[in-house]
């Protein structure tokens, strides 16, 4: 287990930089720990059997074996065990998320990340699990905190991913509240996919009801009775730096302030010394005042920067009180001169059909650290801006959220330091293609893929490989051809596919039948269940489905999943599974559809 696993700064969404991974610490790491108890799985049949349903919430317990570093500086965080759903809301300050739920996780394993829920959270269930779970509906437009190093305007709505499973939820009060199982949500959802479900503690307090099989032996062993309790910090204090990163020109400055606030647990006056270690050589630092009674403040002057070379820095903010101490990091950033000019790198000029999802990347301007301000627009005086981003000392950008595919965007960057902005790059173009399965939602299933073998539906009688290996998680088969269709007249679906072994799977098809490129309620079906089938052996699925009487012109985009023990979201992101895409239509819409032919045989 590895602790503090984070980027040392709060990094702007979608800058390359946010897309790096880092690697763990190994001298902040615990091995060796003990199981203490556990409820059901909800997605085990062997765990979560029949008639146990209503105690399925997905909670491990486990003691480490050995104690920890303080220096490491952990929190060990509150829980609450009521029933009522944390009443999680809004701040109408969008600096702010005070109000607001939360969950701590790492997606793919990677860093932590903050995700934040607006509204209260209310009981659902997942797979056999029934009212076990809390459903947290993630926040569409994400705060814009003050500590993100180069905010742009706004944010896309933050989720989780395969790697989060586990994490802990968070009631506005900072209290864990449960944990994740699983959910719909993924990267570019919307609607009701942009949620997850969390196993309550509410429900694991009394679990199956033995000290195994419970939170309350563990968690409450005084049998205090106690709903809830706050958490606390391996020391009594903390430090904040307002700001965390200070960028200054030295040629016009030779001084730069921070504010340190010093907060603390409750019932801890004692007072707190600040110093300040790692500072530039020839640079001078200094506290007023130097002790402080939390809670309070102090201004950090840090003098002398015009002798010391430009460069990147980081100093270090201590805290000490009696044998209790902890520490924060400033990031400084010097700069003597205006940075230079830089030149774009790729795409290059012109490009056509580049993925929706792009890497800029542009040259390194002189004399660093630099940040480099980011725009793209849909005409060449970018009175249109569609991006605008600043990253640091990086010379790429993944662009998120995807541009809008066959459009023609010009982009430009500029380089910045503390002493001023440098003249913007040349202006290049590029046209953007359209990238399966654009403008629809991905399908992915991070626990394994289990094929589908075979879709039959109208004309379509598509056979693909029955074995895993190999195969997509999500299959493009826009171009078979037969899928002509009539407003008003029935169709029968059939489906075939590999359970991996003797297990049930179900199959879910979606129909765009208003074209409006995503599946919307009354566009889904129930197509039936598969078990214990190789794909091969002619076990399958069966539906009759229905064309809408009145269908608007053009081609239909059909989706077929196959999700191991329950039905899948069209936007599907967790389990067991695959799906496969297909176009139908009139015979006239489905010539040229999506750029290349495909007429019926």
């Amino acid at each position: 287990m590895y602790w503090n696993y984070e980027w040392p700064t709060c990094r702007t969404p979608g800058s390359s930089a946010s897309g790096q991974v880092g690697t763990p610490n190994p001298a902040m790491a615990s091995s060796g720990a003990t199981f203490v108890a556990a409820t059901p799985n909800p997605f085990s049949a062997s765990s979560c059997t029949s008639g146990i349903g209503a105690t399925c919430s997905d909670w491990t317990l486990i003691e480490f074996d050995d104690p920890f570093d303080p220096a490491w500086n952990l929190y060990w965080e509150g829980w609450d065990r009521r029933s009522t759903g944390a009443m999680c809301s809004e701040p109408s300050d969008p600096t702010s998320t005070v109000g607001m739920c939360a969950s701590i996780h790492h997606p793919g394993v990677d860093e932590k990340r903050i995700t934040f829920v607006p509204t209260p959270l209310s009981v659902s269930g997942i797979s056999r699990g029934i009212n076990t779970h809390w459903h947290a509906a993630w926040d569409t437009t994400p705060p814009i905190l003050p500590n993100i190093v180069n905010p742009p305007s706004s944010l896309p709505p933050s989720v989780t991913e395969g790697g989060s499973s586990g994490s802990p939820l968070y009631s506005p009060q900072q209290r864990i509240v449960g944990v994740l199982s699983g959910g719909s949500s993924f990267c570019g959802a919307t609607g009701s996919d942009l949620s997850d479900e969390y196993g309550q503690l509410a429900v694991a307090w009394e679990g199956r009801g033995t000290p195994a099989t419970r939170m309350k032996d563990h968690l409450d062993p005084l049998n205090t009775g106690a709903e809830f309790i706050d958490g606390m910090g391996m020391t009594p204090f903390t430090l904040g730096l307002d700001p965390l990163q200070l960028a200054v020109c030295t040629s016009n400055s030779s001084t730069a302030n921070v504010t340190v606030s010093v907060d603390a647990d409750t019932g801890f006056t004692s007072p707190v010394t600040l110093s300040a270690s790692d500072v530039p050589p020839g640079a001078s630092a200094t506290f007023a005042p130097g002790l402080v009674t939390p809670p309070g403040t102090s201004n950090l002057t840090l003098g002398a920067l015009a002798s010391v070379p430009a460069g990147g820095y980081n100093v270090k903010v201590n805290g000490v009180s009696g044998a209790e101490s902890t520490f924060r990091l400033l990031s400084l950033n010097l700069s003597d001169t205006l940075p230079g000019t830089t030149s774009l790198l790729a795409p290059a000029d012109g490009a056509i059909d580049v993925p929706t999802s792009l890497v800029l990347s542009w040259s390194a301007a002189s004399t660093g650290p630099i940040d480099y301000q980011v725009e793209v627009a849909t005409d060449p005086a970018f009175a249109s801006v569609v991006l605008s981003r600043t990253v640091s000392n990086e010379t790429t950008l993944s662009v998120t959220p995807p541009l809008t595919p066959q459009t023609t965007f010009y982009w430009r960057v500029r380089a910045t330091n503390g002493c001023g902005d440098a003249s913007w790059s040349q202006v290049r173009s590029f046209t953007t293609g359209v990238t399966f399965p654009e403008p629809y939602c991905a399908v992915t299933f991070p626990s394994g893929v289990e094929p589908i073998s075979r879709v039959k539906f109208s004309g379509i009688d598509n056979r693909s490989p029955a074995s895993p290996a190999g195969s997509q998680a999500h299959e493009d088969f826009l171009a078979v051809a037969g899928g002509t269709i009539e407003p008003g007249q029935a169709y029968e679906m059939l489906v075939e596919g590999n359970t991996a072994g003797n297990y049930t799977t179900r199959i879910t098809a979606f129909f765009d039948w208003d074209r409006n490129g995503s599946f919307d309620s009354g566009e889904t079906y129930s197509i039936g269940s598969i078990a214990n089938s190789t794909g091969e052996d002619g076990k399958n699925a069966t539906a009759t489905i229905t064309v809408p009487a009145v269908l608007t012109s053009g081609p239909v985009r059909m989706r077929v999943i196959k999700k191991y023990s329950s039905e899948a979201a069209a936007c599907n992101s967790s389990g067991y599974g695959q799906a496969e895409d297909y176009l139908l239509g009139a015979p006239s819409d489905l010539i040229f559809a999506n750029g290349f032919e495909s007429i019926p045989d």
